[in-house]
């Protein structure tokens, strides 16, 4: 079992990786398999929302393995969900839960990813998204007075500036500020 390792504390995520194995004396693996949180174009994979690279053929080299395999990071919740009972499972509103019926998996993280489950010949296929881009605008008259305050990105609210991680603390300090009152920075 290692222990988990702030982001922000290791410069690459291969420093990550030797801080936490640094004192693990077991059988080192051949293949490493990495599910992250960006779209896997390319050869090397910079992270949505943090400042890593993957590097795979750097990766292999320092560690002295045959292969990195690498898969969106909501590509393997879609494939975990498959696996869940149903009660593992919320249904949405007052929807009931179908065995064998398309399933969503959403998480909020320092992104919003997504993946929609749905059967393709017999067999579960997972597709894999960035939910975090989707544009928010208000519906209700609680969220039209809290619309003014919430930061957006070039004139754009995305879902990932209101739900997860810093959207959260966005969120945080348009409600305090529709208030009228003074928002304490949070983190």
């Amino acid at each position: 079992r290692f222990e988990p390792l702030r982001l922000a504390d290791h410069a690459e995520v291969e420093d990550a990786i030797a801080a936490a194995t640094g004192d693990y004396s077991g059988h080192r693996p051949a293949t490493v398999l990495f599910a992250i949180a960006t779209p896997l174009v390319g050869d090397r994979f910079r992270l949505t929302n943090a400042p890593w690279t993957i590097d795979p053929e750097r990766m292999i080299a320092r560690f002295a393995l045959h292969e990195v395999v690498l898969m969106n990071d909501f590509a393997a919740q879609g494939l975990a969900a498959v696996g869940l009972g149903p009660e593992c499972l919320t249904p949405s509103g007052d929807a009931e839960i179908r065995p064998g019926r398309p399933k969503v998996a959403i998480g909020p993280g320092t992104g919003l990813g997504i993946a929609n489950i749905v059967r393709v010949g017999g067999r579960w296929a997972v597709i894999p998204g960035e939910g975090g881009h989707i544009d928010l605008g208000p519906r209700t008259r609680r969220e039209m007075e809290i619309w003014p305050h919430l930061a957006k990105e070039n004139g754009r609210m995305s879902a990932e500036l209101a739900i997860p991680g810093r959207g959260l603390e966005n969120l945080h300090r348009a409600i305090v500020l529709s208030r009228g009152e003074r928002p304490e920075p949070r983190d």
